[in-house]
């Protein structure tokens, strides 16, 4: 997993909803899912060394597609397209408990 910028997260969610809603799924023909699995001590060790443990109430897993913007900056600009989930940790408000500026997992 790594670390991806929010505005970049925000867009890849903001670009899944957009596809969602207009029902244009072409885009992601192939690509869907219907699970996401992580490894429960990987998980937990990387979400505690990032400190995304701290000052949360629970983890919000969001669904993206990377747009071409994302893809370019987090260098792998074949994944643009793609879907991905995005893992926010979250306080009683739904919102971010902190400052996500250095980004999200």
């Amino acid at each position: 997993m790594a670390v991806v910028p929010s505005d970049l997260a925000l867009s890849c969610m903001a670009n899944f909803e957009t596809i969602m809603q207009g029902q244009d799924l072409e885009p992601i023909h192939g690509a869907f899912t219907s699970s996401v699995t992580f490894n429960t001590p990987d998980f937990k060790t990387w979400l505690e060394s990032n400190g995304y443990l701290e000052n949360t109430s629970g983890i919000r897993v969001s669904m993206g597609i990377y747009t071409q913007a994302a893809a370019e900056e987090l260098r792998i600009p074949q994944s643009a397209g793609r879907l991905t989930v995005f893992v926010w940790p979250i306080n009683n408000d739904n919102d971010p408990p902190f400052n996500l500026g250095s980004g999200t997992p």
